[in-house]
């Protein structure tokens, strides 16, 4: 899924938490900026194989090629596994940062791994190609409508 896919959801699940008084309005926000970094990866992987730094290369090698490779252990089942050992240990050590690390990996493992299928907008932007999937939109709407419910009750 896209950037604002992963942070809304990440942040959605972190206002709940908010709601019962285990994580900060500051903290939710974190917890949706993280959730994002953590595609990272993708452009840290073509930035080394192409040598190129060109964040919308690596953003439409991404979307465009599916390149193979451009997924990192981290969107694997070691990194799944590193992250859950990871958080464990965490667990016993610091609450606050278990809950950040974890609703930021969780929730975006859970939109790149669920099983999506459906037609897409194609949007072409300075360069940049987006494959927007209608699915995702009603996804994001339904979202932030969970966000705005969250803030009015």
């Amino acid at each position: 899924m896209y950037p604002p896919s992963h942070f809304l959801f990440a942040f959605l699940i972190a206002e709940i938490f908010v709601k019962f008084g285990m994580l900060s309005h500051e903290i939710a926000i974190l917890v949706a900026l993280i959730a994002v970094l953590i595609d990272i990866d993708h452009f840290i992987y073509y930035a080394a194989k192409h040598r190129d730094l060109s964040l919308r290369n690596a953003w439409n090698a991404a979307v465009v090629k599916h390149e193979k490779g451009e997924r990192t252990f981290v969107h694997h089942f070691w990194g799944f596994l590193i992250v859950t050992l990871f958080l464990i240990g965490m667990w016993f050590v610091n609450l606050t940062t278990f809950f950040v690390i974890g609703i930021s990996y969780y929730s975006h493992m859970l939109l790149d791994d669920g099983f999506f299928v459906g037609k897409t907008v194609d949007i072409k932007e300075e360069g940049f190609v987006i494959k927007y999937p209608l699915y995702e939109f009603i996804f994001d709407v339904v979202i932030v409508a969970g966000i705005v419910g969250l803030f009015l009750f």
